[in-house]
């Protein structure tokens, strides 16, 4: 990529560096999200996703005002004559999620396209990346890399072969120079003519970063003050209000530092008994009951000290941006030792 330097541009192209002075000022940051290919977007967990609608092209790049975060592109669609945008639009709605509206854009590229997080704090994160297919034939193949983690990635195939169905992978990497490089690229395969000439490269609809809650950020605690949660729950507002647990209240966290952990929804009940407009398929619903049970076969075999959590039920399993099932509310929890292979306890829990 050849691009001519003036004072304001190789200012720029230094924040895309591990070793410049973008990234060793101390850091600001400790999450960020972007809404690939489009405008900002707010998810139901209140996750702002930053526009990224700039003009990115074959060999370009965009940096962000406050320097949190930047994407550029090599690569040019050198098979087609028509249709050179490097964005896609879906004027489906995404299954398979909460959000349909974060799968609107995906951002494209026939090469190389990457994402950087900027003035990271230091720690463990977790990154999400989400990622649709659109009503393409199976012999259309989206691929991307990361490193060596996942090579031939393929979301028509991830998604069970269904069309326009929501696709989200985690992972959780270590940032140690306050820089983060998400990088994704053509791995060489495609299609030829359909559904047009030249159909190929890495698509994106959205990403969101953040820290791991226990103990990821140095020198960050995980007790907060009764101002803080005050604060942050909005003084108590009962329209923040996610359930009753075997402790009292459960709110939802609104400011800007939320944390993973409590970026969790209490869907699964109000879904089961028509209380919201989620639709949840068969095949969503079986992951679900099957994930859940897993947690609990944990907690039963494998947690140390075992725990028999007493009071399992539908508002006690929450639900993540990609539909995962979280086990909750273990105020009435009871704890019993690894040698024993039988535990009784007074009835409890929820009639």
């Amino acid at each position: 990529m050849f691009l001519s330097c003036n004072s304001a541009l190789a200012s720029e192209l230094n924040c895309l560096q591990r070793q410049f002075r973008c990234n060793s000022d101390p850091p600001r940051y400790s999450s960020f999200a972007i809404k690939c290919g489009g405008p900002e977007k707010t998810s139901r967990d209140g996750t702002v996703y930053e526009s990224e609608n700039s003009n990115v092209g074959p060999a370009s790049y965009y940096v962000t005002d406050t320097r949190r975060w930047a994407v550029s592109n090599v690569g040019l669609f050198a098979e087609r004559s028509v249709n050179l945008s490097y964005v896609e639009t879906n004027m489906e709605q995404a299954t398979g999620t909460i959000d349909p509206e974060l799968f609107q854009t995906a951002r494209l590229s026939p090469g190389s396209l990457r994402y950087y997080g900027l003035g990271l704090e230091n720690g463990i994160y977790n990154v999400n990346l989400q990622f649709v297919e659109t009503g393409f034939p199976p012999a259309s193949s989206r691929t991307w890399q990361r490193g060596l983690r996942v090579k031939d990635f393929d979301i028509r195939r991830e998604a069970g072969g269904s069309v326009n169905r929501a696709v989200q992978r985690l992972y959780k990497v270590r940032v140690s120079e306050n820089f983060l490089e998400i990088h994704l690229f053509w791995a060489g395969k495609g299609t030829y003519t359909i559904p047009v000439r030249g159909y190929y490269g890495p698509s994106i609809s959205a990403i969101s970063v953040t820290p791991e809650l226990l103990g990821a950020i140095d020198n960050k605690p995980n007790i907060f003050s009764y101002a803080e949660l005050r604060t942050a729950t909005e003084d108590f507002s009962p329209t923040n209000k996610l359930g009753e647990g075997g402790f009292g209240p459960v709110f939802k966290r609104t400011d800007s530092l939320f944390m993973n952990i409590l970026k969790i929804k209490a869907l699964l009940d109000q879904a089961l008994f028509g209380k919201t407009v989620l639709h949840l398929d068969w095949p969503t619903r079986y992951n679900i009951c099957l994930q859940a049970a897993q947690g609990l076969a944990y907690l039963h075999e494998e947690s140390k000290p075992r725990i028999v959590h007493r009071d399992v039920k539908a508002s006690n399993i929450l639900l993540d941006i990609a539909l995962n099932p979280k086990i909750s509310d273990f105020g009435l929890a009871k704890l019993y030792d690894d040698k024993k292979t039988h535990i009784s306890t007074r009835v409890a829990g929820t009639m």
